[in-house]
């Protein structure tokens, strides 16, 4: 284990700070392009950026005193308005919370959007709400129960927002370990965790990143991430203010309508940078294979692929489909990160391509070692996220003994460093459980992550979820591996749009598997999809099956960020709540 690092000095800016320094300095560069990719483009320069955000500052609700912070739900889709509100909130020394809109408001999307901004309400009580002017008497209505001592929340309309002001002159009212974003969890549901970035917090780790990546003044990045997920908030907007890029950005809907508008952009930008999910990196590479045009993507140095596993096929996939576009075999770079560590962990060396570490898989779910295959076993291949980051540590721990693990050993990822968030707003006993003290008498702050990873030469590598892993006759199986092997077993199966789960609650028994179908096909399809299904699992896993199903399109439930709900999933299952359009007999292990 390295030395422990020695504290330095609070950090004498913040990233409001950065941006007004950037306004000063080089005013007219463009800060944000954005389009919705209807071909149209609206810019904001530094200076217009820093103007707009002091003027809206101004009307926030005043900073709060003593142990309560002012809270300033932003909830706005992706674009402009979405990057003047953040920043504003930074310079205003309120606490900025990243949140969402319904994109459609039905019946059920509204009831269930009315509940999510209740338990928002509950938890932190904010006391202004930033959002579009259609949604203004909907979210209205929606806290009503909430309020009804009389008092509410400020509502603050997109189209209201003050005009921009002279920043010359503006002060940032917070700093250090001021609370600056509480940012819920993509996981969270009916008990939100919001963790608490200070400051400091979001200095260190967008520094750490903008020292890893090597991004420079002047260069352009590209985003269509949500402004909400930390992926796109911290590491794409932050990230990019920081450095002094102009960021190209889009909406996630506008991507998954048309995966090449990701790719064009990055052209039309000449960008250095983009991040995204693994599953987009699928996407773009089928798509591109169906385009007639040729872009060129030779500007490109940093793809970097995080949040969700990063799976080898992938890489390959998408570095063998835009070659000859000029893409760089080392252009795909994974990395990992959390909202506790405020974003990046570990971030892979963007001038050579990805570390692949070939282990025998009946060795790692049984022993939960990684060992070289033998000559005829069955192989799994695993993608290294990279080393840490700047003044950030991730170790190996037993997360039933708490000791460190020794080398080569599969255990629960632990990471301390200045970006370990404050824990979760109003959640002390899960703080304590999630924020403290590392193994064998090291006193510095950790974050247990409870993901399963090992490390080798200082790179670490992914393996699963402590809490998801299925566990058969003494052997693990790790769920992203078998939904991967599921959906691929037939090319009607939607990829990404598996989930597994176990019947037991410990993660034991047979288990269920639920597939979603590209698109509607009829019930003679359905028998052969499902014995290909069963046929993949059962010869590579020899898992014990309860059942297989197939279910529409957008059944399987998903967090905000992408991410398949298995908790959830097996809950839904429990109550009946999916609709099975074909399923496998029981007991078919």
């Amino acid at each position: 284990m390295r030395t422990p690092v020695v504290a330095e000095a609070r950090p004498t800016h913040t990233l409001a700070g950065d941006l007004l320094d950037r306004a000063r300095r080089h005013g007219t560069r463009h800060a944000v392009e954005f389009t919705t990719g209807d071909g149209r483009w609206s810019t904001l320069t530094y200076a217009e950026l820093a103007g707009r955000a002091a003027a809206l500052a101004r009307v926030l609700p005043a900073a709060g005193t003593g142990d309560r912070p002012r809270f300033v739900l932003i909830m706005l889709p992706n674009g402009l308005d979405y990057v003047v509100a953040v920043y504003a909130c930074l310079l205003a020394g309120v606490v900025a919370v990243p949140f969402y809109p319904p994109s459609v408001l039905t019946a059920r999307t509204a009831r269930v959007f009315s509940e999510r901004l209740q338990e928002i309400h509950h938890d932190c009580a904010p006391d202004a709400v930033v959002l579009a002017e259609d949604q203004v008497g909907f979210v209205a209505d929606a806290l009503a129960p909430a309020y009804r001592d009389g008092s509410s929340p400020m509502l603050i309309a997109a189209g209201e927002l003050p005009t921009a002001v002279d920043p010359a002159g503006v002060a940032v009212r917070a700093g250090g370990a001021d609370l600056a974003v509480l940012q819920y969890t993509s996981g969270s549901t009916r008990t939100p965790s919001g963790v608490m970035l200070s400051h400091d917090n979001l200095v260190a780790n967008v520094r750490a990143l903008a020292t890893k990546t090597a991004v420079a003044e002047g260069e352009a990045a590209v985003s269509w991430l949500p402004l909400f997920h930390d992926l796109g908030l911290i590491g794409m907007l932050f990230g990019a203010v920081h450095a002094g890029m102009t960021l190209h950005l889009t909406t996630p809907a506008a991507f998954v309508r048309r995966p090449m508008l990701w790719l064009e952009m990055i052209d039309r930008a000449r960008a250095c940078l983009t991040m995204a999910p693994n599953f987009a990196f699928d996407l773009a590479a089928r798509a591109s294979g169906r385009s007639d045009r040729r872009l060129d993507l030779s500007s490109l140095r940093l793809a970097i692929n995080g949040a969700e596993p990063v799976r080898h096929s992938t890489v390959a996939a998408f570095t063998s489909a835009l070659r000859d576009w000029g893409l760089r075999p080392s252009a795909v770079v994974p990395g990992y990160g959390l909202a506790e560590a405020t974003l990046s962990v570990t971030v892979g060396d963007h001038r050579r391509p990805p570390r692949q570490l070939r282990v025998c898989a009946d060795r790692l779910r049984r022993d939960g070692v990684a060992v070289p295959p033998g000559d005829d076993g069955p192989v799994t291949v695993l993608v290294g996220c990279g080393t840490d980051v700047d003044d950030t540590e991730s170790v190996i721990v037993d997360p039933d003994r708490l000791t460190p693990c020794p080398p080569g050993t599969v255990g629960e990822v632990w990471v301390t460093g200045p970006g370990v968030a404050g824990g979760y707003w109003n959640q002390p006993g899960r703080s304590a459980a999630t924020f403290l003290p590392g193994p064998a008498d090291d006193r510095r702050r950790f974050v247990r992550t409870g993901d399963l990873g090992v490390k080798i030469d200082g790179t670490l590598y992914l393996v699963g979820r402590v809490k998801d892993m299925i566990i058969q006759r003494g052997v693990n199986h790790c769920p992203q591996d078998v939904e991967y092997a599921a959906e691929c077993a037939h090319p009607a199966l939607r990829p990404g749009g598996t989930v597994v789960f176990g019947t037991e609650p410990d993660g034991s028994g047979p288990v269920v598997v639920l597939c979603e179908l590209e698109r509607y096909l009829g019930g003679p399809a359905y028998p052969a999809i499902l014995a290909s299904v069963r046929a993949a699992l059962a010869e590579e896993f020899g898992l014990d099956i309860a059942t297989v199903g197939l279910v529409r399109k957008g059944q399987v439930p998903k967090t905000t960020s992408g991410k398949v709900r298995r908790r959830a999933s097996a809950q839904r299952w429990r109550e009946d709540g999916f609709t099975v359009l074909a399923r496998s007999p029981a007991a078919l292990g």
